[in-house]
């Protein structure tokens, strides 16, 4: 499933960090990112980059909407980024 993400720094502010597809299997869910859209600020992920998320990978999925929308907090610094489900 396709998905845009956004994510927010330290002051609440948002941006916008492209889109990126989500594939499910029994063990494992992973997050590629399949393109992006220039914001003129950083991006700790490249296109083509795949991340495992989810419990046990150090970046756990939390705030599971009922819209198909999803938090997750990616490395160390926790910096939350917001999965919104393209239809």
């Amino acid at each position: 499933m396709k998905y845009k993400v956004v994510y927010y720094l330290g002051s609440g502010t948002e941006y916008d960090d492209g889109e990126w597809i989500i594939k499910k299997t029994p063990k494992r869910i992973t997050a590629e990112k399949v393109n992006e859209y220039m914001s003129g600020v950083y991006s700790m992920h490249e296109v083509g980059e795949k991340i495992r998320i989810g419990q046990n990978t150090g970046n756990p999925i939390k705030d599971e909407n009922e819209d198909g929308s999803f938090t997750v907090y990616f490395g160390q610094g926790g910096t939350p980024y917001v999965f919104n489900p393209i239809i």
